[in-house]
């Protein structure tokens, strides 16, 4: 796919709710080192809520944040953010649900959050200050990830279906795949690469990498669906797939080089859903208990590279752990 621009601009800017985060802190979050990991220095630390049934790490900036989401007993879904030294659980006011999708390095947050007439909108978390993100017109919004200069990708349900959009600037572009029925953004670099997955007319759903107004498919080789989750500024590309077992494998497509990646002892699944300029990896897993579990993963590629230049503002304005 080469040459293809985006879809349609609409505008559309925020508009500022001011009510503060509700900050909930020393709750005690689980952090558990589990085995490590077949690769030499990789090491996997399991993240879990106390008392939460479901635990999510969805996204880590360069100063080693961590944002996700749990869900309680009462079926109510939380998103947090995690530092060195705090733990803070995030809800948008009278919201029934909160829902994450990243952190940039200024700790600004993007996510998603379910009103109490049942409609999903988006929201940007600035310096505690909820504000809206709504696509023009949608039927849903779902923002993904940000990047340091505050662009935000995710995806919108209209009557034409489900999309990707682009906010820059105050400015909604629809990222749509040639000849995909759906498509949607799931990450973005400081460069404006953007990765997510599509559907194509039979129904298989693979990933994808727009740089500039140029598509590229990301083909897993044996995978029934596979879907790209984010991207560095140096172009590593991370991402998820299944196989015909069912089974579910976190990737990190570097160089050329395909690396698959499993949180040790899980079962079922191991989704790499977050990645930083250091290379640290989020996501979620699958546990034996049953249970869903955060993790991160650290270790032996936790350098940045040098020989990317500029990468576009991954620490510059980086606020540090509070």
């Amino acid at each position: 796919m080469t040459n293809v621009s985006t879809g349609p601009k609409a505008s559309g800017r925020y508009s500022t709710m001011k009510r503060r985060i509700l900050r909930v802190t020393a709750l005690g979050l689980f952090l558990t080192l589990s085995r490590q990991a077949r690769a030499e220095g990789v090491t996997f630390t399991t993240i879990e809520v106390p008392g939460a049934r479901l635990t999510r790490a969805i996204d880590i900036n360069a100063c080693g944040e961590i944002v996700g989401r749990y869900d309680t007993v009462d079926g109510r879904i939380h998103s947090y953010r995690l530092t060195a030294n705090d733990f803070s659980s995030i809800d948008f006011p009278e919201a029934q649900a909160t829902g994450m999708g990243g952190i940039n390095a200024r700790g600004d947050i993007s996510g998603w959050y379910r009103s109490a007439d049942d409609q999903i909108r988006g929201y940007l978390l600035r310096e505690d200050v909820f504000s809206l993100v709504d696509f023009p017109d949608a039927i849903l919004t779902q923002p993904a990830k940000i990047n340091d200069r505050g662009d935000i990708v995710g995806w919108y349900d209209s009557v034409d279906g489900r999309l990707g959009f682009l906010l820059r600037d105050g400015i909604f572009t629809t990222v749509d795949v040639p000849g995909s029925t759906l498509t949607r953004a799931n990450g973005i670099n400081n460069r404006g690469d953007i990765v997510g997955f599509y559907a194509d007319p039979a129904g298989v759903e693979r990933g994808f990498l727009r740089r500039g107004d140029q598509f590229t498919v990301i083909d897993i080789p044996d995978a029934t669906r596979s879907e790209a989750t984010g991207i560095t500024s140096c172009g590593d590309i991370l991402g998820h797939y299944t196989n015909a077992d069912g089974r579910t494998h976190g990737y990190l497509l570097r160089r050329g080089r395909f690396d698959t990646i499993d949180v040790p002892d899980a079962p079922v699944s191991t989704r790499a859903i977050g990645i930083n300029a250091h290379r640290e990896i989020v996501g979620f897993y699958d546990s034996a208990v049953p249970a869903t579990l955060g993790f991160l993963r650290s270790g032996a590629e936790h350098d940045r590279d040098d020989e990317c230049g500029d990468d576009g503002g991954d620490q510059n304005g980086c606020r540090g752990n509070d």
